[in-house]
């Protein structure tokens, strides 16, 4: 029983976490609905 609370609380957190991330957002321009943030890596030979 002890280990459910525990784990149960841990889900809680990250539940709320989740949710206070998308109620935030990140700061994105009017008009830009996402960002992407694309790496390029080059291959040395």
């Amino acid at each position: 029983m002890h280990n459910y609370k525990i784990k149960e609380n841990d889900l809680q957190g990250a539940l709320r976490r989740e949710k206070f991330t998308i109620s935030v957002g990140d700061e994105l321009p009017a008009g830009i609905l996402k960002l992407a943030k694309v790496y390029i890596a080059k291959s040395v030979s």
